[in-house]
């Protein structure tokens, strides 16, 4: 009996060894797929005999092949000579001629390839079955590489060849006969599809939109994008995939897959399975993963244990199933609306993550936030990250905001069931200061943009010495426009320079305190409805501020200062205030360029700097004051100009201060504040000039800015001590005759207080009441009173009505009171500055 039973058992496993592996094609196409430029289907009926299998010609240039299903694979060391494989192939030539297809037959495996009938070229008949048939007799095949034994320990790929046509053709394939059943070699790791080939690799898809090989945007390179179907759309993996999965069991190897979901337009839907995998031994299904929000716009890896307590069975038993899994399915729809899915790099691997990330930005200001982003893969289960500021997150796509100016490495570790990985980039992030008054300037010089900018839509380029937007790009709403953004959420009180110009004629502009993209202050220009606005964005809601109906020139450089100070929105063009309002809606944030349907958009000496030290100044004019404060005539009489009067010589102020309205009523005249840095009184001489300012003279002695009509604004720093000259057209120049008075880094001087206030001895002249005020009559303002303001200006003056250098009492008329009562008083007196 003992000798009995072992002679049947070898004749079984004879049997088993040498019984055939067949594919008719009778009901499907068996796991069979095709590569190449054609697509592939099952056809009933038309077979020889019964279904078949069809593969469709493009004709734009891939061979196709069809690749056969895990029961061919394995070991086939097992074949003898008189061993065949063979396959009936019917051709359907609809326009073209015979082409080289370099095989009908190819095995693949670790131990190399190797071809068989492929010399002379095969040309199946048009429209008629044919067989084509080779033994297992290495002088029938050509080895491509490796060799012929190793090659047969171990087939991973049987490949027939589908297309034998230059130009349109379709061709079927039935009976494929292998003579012998190779043996079944356990699945091992590391399988993947990373799509990098061009080609689908085997995978199909149901119930899609539509899918296709994506060159670029994958995790890295190609990968596979699936548009949204009208049910459930899922994707099945290739049949390499299939087979013995019991060497993968309980943790030696994980199911690895990278998602990438982008055009959501709705809430996550739950489908009935993340994964599926069935078999003759049963079914079983991954649940839905929650965490699908983590693949909206940008790659996610999700890793699936292969190990029955992470899986359902539906139907027979684990141990079954895995012993031979002969269909995967994995779920392609997770939105209860639309969306576009991007599938890459699936896997059965055993290898630990590979660790990577990516930031939004890495050049950022003191305060702003860094959204990093997981791009490792093979299945990370847990992230560790160090941000480099002793600050850590367990996050996934964590968000950090960096409160300290300085230069950090990142570093994330990332772990699975296999081990970990780390990702490490030195000098990751670099974050830019807020505390010093030039927050941020940039002439655009180098031809590259500062990665500290942050552009949306558009199309930014930097040359010329400028960043220009030159596409057309428009949308409803200009919020939805093109912006170019830099700075600190930080920032406040500043004020903000910048050139522009359009030859186009649609909006162009500026943006500051803005918050985020729906929160901000916005100048907008448009030559097209010809008007300029200030407008208040909140929540994506517009207010306008302030608005007139100017539009700009095109080809014409425009320099815009904006200065947003506690509230307080003043704008000017070309040193002429525009607009002042008072809004404290925003009083911190970022400042930027802005433009929307203006294809030929350009700015140029981007400058943002605090508004400095406050400098509060008071001074007496000896004409126009009455005993208690200054009379306002020229103001009554709308004689002011508009544009400060100190450009010229002999003051040569370089800016152009100015207003585009009547100046409010307390206002008397412009005045030149020159402010020196200087040791002492006596060494602060023209050299030691830092800068000038054309202000208004308030009636009560005031000196403010014409914009807001505050404290002047002092952006340098002190090395020694802050001097104050102060200028008029036609009373003698007067400087402090000390240093200015800081508290809290600002400063206060009062000219009317004391004759000693002024530098020099009697520099000032005593006015009344205890005040002292500036010496009047200099109408040539060469900073002495004497006969030449007579000769050369007055006399030219007198009668007049204006706005006249004779005119001392600023009554808006040159006259012999202006000669007799001023100037004849003050003649032989000269300015004290030190010169």
């Amino acid at each position: 009996m003992k000798h009995l039973f072992l002679f049947t058992t070898a004749i079984l496993v004879s049997l088993l060894s040498y019984s055939q592996i067949t594919s008719t094609f009778d009901i499907d196409t068996e796991n069979w797929h095709s590569e190449g430029d054609g697509d592939y289907f099952w056809e009933s009926g038309v077979g020889n005999p019964g279904g078949c299998f069809r593969v469709n010609d493009d004709a734009t240039g891939d061979m196709n092949r069809a690749y056969a299903p895990v029961k061919f694979l394995g070991d086939w060391s097992a074949a003898t000579t008189n061993d065949s494989v063979s396959a009936d192939i019917f051709l359907h030539d609809a326009g073209g001629g015979y082409v080289s297809p370099n095989f009908v037959f190819r095995i693949v495996g670790p131990g190399g390839s190797a071809k068989a009938i492929y010399d002379p070229i095969p040309t199946p008949p048009d429209d008629n079955w044919i067989t084509y048939s080779v033994h297992f007799n290495e002088s029938n095949w050509y080895i491509e590489s490796g060799t012929w034994t190793a090659i047969l320990e171990h087939v991973t790929s049987f490949i027939v060849t589908m297309e034998y046509i230059s130009g349109d053709e379709w061709n079927r394939i039935d009976n494929v006969i292998l003579s012998f059943s190779p043996i079944s070699i356990p699945l091992a790791p590391v399988i993947c599809s990373d799509f990098e080939s061009g080609l689908l690799e085997g995978w199909s898809f149901i119930g899609t939109g539509g899918y296709s090989i994506q060159s670029t945007g994958g995790n890295p390179g190609k990968y596979v994008r699936l548009t949204d179907g009208t049910g459930v759309s899922l994707a099945v993996p290739s049949s390499e995939y299939h087979g013995n999965w019991s060497l993968l069991d309980g943790h030696n190897a994980e199911i690895h897959v990278d998602y990438l979901l982008t055009n959501v337009t709705g809430p996550i839907n739950l489908p009935d399975f993340f994964m599926k995998i069935s078999g003759p031994g049963g079914v079983a299904t991954y649940p839905f993963i929650s965490s699908m929000e983590l693949a909206f716009d940008h790659w996610h890896s999700y890793g699936i244990p292969i190990e029955q307590a992470s899986w359902t069975i539906e139907s027979g038993d684990w141990a079954s199933l895995i012993n031979y899994i002969s269909e995967i399915q994995l779920a392609a729809e997770f939105i209860n609306g639309g969306e576009i899915v991007g599938i890459d790099n699936f896997c059965i691997s055993n290898l630990p993550p590979a660790a990577g990330f990516t930031s939004d930005k890495s050049f950022i200001f003191q305060g702003e936030s860094v959204q990093f982003q997981d791009q490792s893969t093979s299945g990370p289960q847990t992230w560790l990250w160090d941000f480099g500021d002793s600050e850590t997150s367990t996050e996934v796509n964590p968000l950090h905001q960096y409160m300290l100016p300085g230069t950090y490495t990142v570093t994330l570790i990332t772990t699975n069931h296999f081990g970990n990985s780390t990702e490490t980039k030195t000098d990751y992030i670099e974050v830019y200061p807020d505390d010093q008054c030039l927050k941020f300037e940039d002439s655009f010089e180098d031809n590259t943009i500062s990665p500290y900018w942050w552009l949306k839509n558009g199309t930014w380029s930097e040359a010329s010495g400028n960043i220009r937007q030159t596409s057309n790009y428009y949308q409803s709403s200009i919020l939805d426009g093109c912006f170019a953004i830099i700075g600190s959420p930080n920032w406040e009180n500043y004020i903000f320079s910048c050139e522009l110009m359009s030859t186009d004629n649609d909006h162009i502009g500026l943006v500051f305190d803005w918050q985020d993209e729906q929160n901000m202050y916005m100048f907008t220009w448009n030559l097209q409805g010809n008007y300029r606005q200030l407008i208040k964005w909140v929540n994506g809601v517009q207010t306008l501020l302030a608005s007139d109906a100017v539009g700009y020139v095109q080809n014409q450089w425009y320099q815009i200062d904006i200065y947003s100070i506690s509230g307080q929105l003043a704008l000017a063009i070309d040193g002429v205030k525009v607009f002042n309002v008072d809004d404290n809606t925003f009083t911190t944030g970022k400042a930027g360029l802005f433009c929307s349907g203006n294809q030929s958009s350009y700015w140029d000496y981007y400058k943002v700097e605090c508004r400095g030290s406050d400098v509060y100044l008071k001074a007496f004019l000896e004409g126009p004051y009455n005993g208690m404060d200054m009379n306002t005539g020229l103001n009554n009489q709308l004689l002011i100009p508009l544009s400060n009067p100190y450009t010229s010589p002999p003051w040569n102020h370089l800016n152009t201060e100015g207003i585009s309205a009547p100046p409010e009523a307390t206002v008397v005249d412009w005045v030149l504040v020159e402010f020196r840095d200087a040791p002492s009184a006596e060494l602060a001489v023209p050299g030691t000039r830092i800068g000038t300012y054309a202000a208004f003279l308030l009636q009560n002695g005031d000196i403010v800015n014409p914009y807001n009509y505050g404290p002047i604004y002092l952006n340098y720093e002190i090395n020694d001590n802050l001097f104050a000259v102060v200028y008029h057209r036609n009373h003698l120049s007067i400087m402090s005759a000390g240093p200015l008075i800081e508290s809290d880094g600002n400063y206060t001087y009062d000219f009317t207080i004391g004759a000693n206030q002024a530098y020099g001895t009697g520099a000032q002249k005593d006015i009344g009441n205890g005040k002292y005020g500036m010496y009047a009559g200099d109408f040539n303002a060469d900073g002495a009173i004497n006969s030449a303001d007579k000769s050369s200006i007055w006399f030219d003056d007198a009668g007049k009505f204006g706005y006249h250098q004779s005119d001392s009492n600023l009554d808006g008329e040159a006259d012999n009171l202006d000669k007799n009562d001023v100037w004849l008083n003050n003649n032989g007196i000269s300015s004290q500055v030190p010169d």
